[in-house]
């Protein structure tokens, strides 16, 4: 599992005094760090253009999983998106409500019907709205056998 643990200290203008960043099971060192993007960031301001993707492509190129991890690219998402995360928290970054749209080709053609036209899958409102309950959402038995997979190398 991978987690992370970061640190800014900064003055009233914004401006970053002292970087800490840590990560753990990025690989097999335990604890990892990132020297390099903590000095990046130092006496930056929080809000300097391209800070952000700066600081990204330092980590990108800092913490990198191990070569023979079958979940490599999925750790170095992680990595990427939990410092993007906080980054944005810290910069009290508001995004606005987005929205979408579907256009279905063919829909209009009535010879092919049901399959050019768009149908809600039946536990869709369910699934959603939270009323669905998966087996974490249950209470476990009181003689319920717990396990884990432990791996080693």
């Amino acid at each position: 599992i991978v987690n992370a643990a970061f640190q800014l200290k900064m003055d009233d203008s914004k401006t970053i005094k002292d970087a800490r960043i840590f990560y753990g099971g990025v690989g097999k060192e335990g604890l990892h760090s990132a020297p390099q993007t903590e000095t990046l960031l130092t006496l930056k301001r929080l809000n300097d253009n391209g800070l952000l993707q700066q600081a990204l492509q330092s980590l990108k190129s800092e913490v990198v999983p191990n070569a023979s991890d079958r979940q490599k690219k999925y750790k170095e998402n992680l990595v990427l998106s939990f410092f993007y995360k906080f980054f944005l928290g810290v910069k009290d970054f508001q995004r606005p409500v987005s929205q979408g749209t579907a256009d279905f080709e063919g829909a209009e053609n009535k010879d092919e019907f049901p399959i050019s036209s768009p149908i809600p899958k039946r536990a869709a409102l369910t699934n959603t709205s939270g009323e669905t309950l998966y087996v974490d959402d249950l209470p476990s038995f009181e003689s319920a056998l717990h396990c884990s997979f432990v791996l080693s190398q």
